[in-house]
């Protein structure tokens, strides 16, 4: 018997409460992944409800990367009464400093090796042929 397909609503809900992940929007709904898949591939506003959830999951994240990479300062006051920073409620955490500058800082020359272009145009004009080099150069 085939699954019945849920409501559009629903199925909206359950997509962005499982963050855009399939096994868990199947589990939900009792059905197998492939299931899921059908009822995008059948219904361009159920594949939109899938993409969403999965943008804003990501979203997430990077929200709580940039919290990892700045920390949270912790406030009070000096002697003056003036507010200063006096520690960190969550300090930054190297680690993801370090992950954003090799990912998102890589124009910047932040990466561990360089990538090159293997498929570069290189002009052979004015090549030098070794074998007579070497010939040439054995006579002298």
């Amino acid at each position: 018997m085939k699954p019945k397909k849920p409501k559009y609503e629903d199925f909206k809900t359950v997509c962005s409460a499982n963050g855009g992940i399939i096994s868990g929007i199947a589990a939900y709904f009792g059905v197998e992944r492939k299931t899921i898949y059908r009822w995008c591939d059948a219904d361009e506003k159920f594949k939109e409800a899938l993409e969403d959830s999965r943008e804003n999951f990501l979203d997430l994240a990077e929200n709580r990367l940039q919290t990892l990479v700045k920390g949270i300062p912790e406030f009070g006051e000096n002697e003056n009464g003036h507010r200063v920073q006096v520690g960190w409620k969550v300090p930054p955490d190297n680690a993801s400093v370090f992950f954003v500058l090799k990912t998102k800082g890589k124009k910047r020359g932040y990466c561990e090796r360089q990538d090159i272009n293997m498929n570069a145009n290189v002009s052979m004009e004015g090549h030098i042929d070794i074998d007579q080099w070497i010939k040439d150069k054995s006579k002298k």
